[in-house]
């Protein structure tokens, strides 16, 4: 396989005039990203800036910065090689959690150094993304079927590899989600932002991510409340632009998932779709639950007669319905998800990655026009005012004993208990566990100017009869650092999950 980065022959183009390149060049503009590693939790930068303007290599900037370089058309492939890079353009970030859900049994996330780097040619923007796997391996499974003691199951969560940062994870003992899921990646970009979340020290994705997460339900019945989790923004008219990659849904089909976050208040769950299809159908039945397909040109060689063979994919011109009368050796396993063709504005980004199994990294490839078709929910990348750059301090990560002190100062304790392990009676939290959570959903449930911010938590809580709005999250004066310390000691307090 080539090396992930490669020997630095992508050059910018020289222009005559600055002023001849601004006049052409897209506007300055904040966004987000995060990974996953086989989860639902994710680590990240809630706030960068994609700067277009043209500057020298190794040119001062602010560490948020990522420089989005001009090159010649068809110069960068998007293969997901990456050899084409010069990598002393890219920025390294030294990502944060930035959601971990205070009640689940979803691996914590653990943070990984990552490499990011853009380019744009005059009709398409580019990226490049790098990061070591949290625990080693790609996760390219999710919700496979594996035939096991006579009868379809999905695929058990991949376990813990000793020596990576996964393994690390506070509830690495836990009982974890049952089945294997998938490794992603996150992109988001503004496109109305009256709240200002897309600005110097502001929370970027922080501020529509999750914004309900603020208690959740019986820790003994279930994960997290109806509702809590739910993803938009909380400004009408707001809306952003999301990329989703995902490993095992959209790999095979080089595109990743294109929608947007829109308004939306309590449970509404303003993550939303462009228009079109995705790439891929579910190989299903109810009933039975099984997999309804498997491949034909696997079936007529033989293949399933094999222990532990495996269908790598499923293409709609491959199947074949399974019938009561084939036979298939133990550990047998088939693609849960079918590739068909996407069509329409959800599939406007083409993606290609590459897993080095050698170094345990990904490096993965975007690929979108600067202008689209779908210019109601499409960030379009075009000319105009930029973005000022930032100038606030850099948020980094957590200081563990700064913030087991800061939360005895802010009298967090007071309510969540000495190690944020919280009080449930009856059918609710008196005061929710916030163990394991993140800075942005500290920040998300204490600010005052969190918008419509008791709507969103009153729903979860007892009805005013019956519960006094001092119950309600109280108003807590906190920098986006402070926040970040506390959930760094958060992250290391522990109640199994169940309890």
């Amino acid at each position: 396989m080539k090396k992930i980065v490669g020997p630095g022959l992508l050059t910018p183009l020289l222009v005559a005039s600055s002023i001849a390149w601004a006049a052409e060049r897209p506007a300055n503009t904040y966004f987000s990203m995060a990974i996953t590693e086989n989860s639902h939790n994710h680590y990240g930068e809630n706030l960068l800036y994609l700067d277009f303007s043209p500057r020298e290599a190794g040119a001062s900037q602010h560490p948020r910065t990522v420089q989005s370089v001009r090159v010649e058309p068809g110069q960068i492939t998007a293969d997901g090689v990456a050899d084409e890079w010069d990598s002393s353009r890219f920025t390294l970030i030294k990502p944060r959690v930035m959601n971990n859900y205070p009640l689940s049994n979803h691996r914590d996330a653990t943070p990984t150094d990552i490499l990011l780097g853009s380019a744009w040619d005059g009709e398409y923007l580019y990226f490049v993304v790098q990061w070591e796997d949290a625990n080693g391996d790609a996760s390219i499974n999710r919700n496979r079927w594996v035939y096991r003691g006579g009868q379809w199951v999905p695929m058990p969560l991949t376990p813990f590899r000793p020596g990576t940062a996964a393994a690390t994870a506070v509830n690495r003992n836990d009982r974890m989600q049952g089945v294997e899921s998938e490794d992603r990646a996150f992109f988001m970009f503004p496109m109305v932002d009256r709240q200002g979340n897309f600005k110097s020290g502001g929370q970027g994705c922080g501020g529509y991510c999750h914004a309900n997460l603020a208690v959740s339900g019986d820790p003994a019945k279930a994960g997290i409340g109806d509702g809590s989790a739910a993803m938009h923004t909380t400004v009408e008219g707001d809306i952003a632009d999301l990329w989703h990659w995902t490993a095992t849904r959209h790999l095979p089909m080089n595109t990743l998932w294109d929608g947007r976050v829109e308004y939306g208040l309590e449970s509404y769950n303003g993550r939303k779709g462009d228009e079109g299809n995705e790439p891929f159908i579910d190989n299903a039945l109810t009933k039975p639950f099984r997999p309804q397909y498997v491949h034909r040109g696997d079936l007529e060689s033989g293949s399933y007669t094999i222990p532990g063979f495996r269908t790598e994919r499923l293409v709609e011109a491959d199947l074949i319905p399974i019938t009561e009368d084939m036979q298939f050796a133990e550990g047998v396993s088939l693609p849960y998800y079918i590739g068909t063709p996407g069509q329409g504005s959800r599939n406007d980004v083409y993606s290609d990655a590459r897993f080095d199994e050698a170094t345990g990294r990904w490096t993965l490839e975007l690929k979108r026009k600067l202008v689209t078709a779908d210019q109601q929910h499409d960030r379009q990348f075009t000319p105009g005012a930029d973005a000022p750059p930032p100038v606030d301090e850099l948020v980094v990560r957590g200081d563990i004993e700064r913030g087991a002190q800061l939360f005895k100062e802010k009298a967090c304790s007071a309510c969540h208990g000495e190690n944020g392990e919280g009080t449930f009676n009856g059918e609710t939290w008196d005061y929710p566990r916030n163990q394991r959570t993140s800075a942005q959903a500290i920040l998300n449930a204490a600010s005052i100017l969190r918008p419509s911010r008791q709507q969103n938590v009153i729903h979860e809580l007892k009805k005013w009869d019956e519960q006094p709005p001092a119950a309600l999250m109280p108003y807590v004066t906190l920098t986006a650092q402070e926040a970040e310390d506390i959930a760094a000691w958060l992250q290391t307090r522990y109640t199994p999950f169940g309890q």
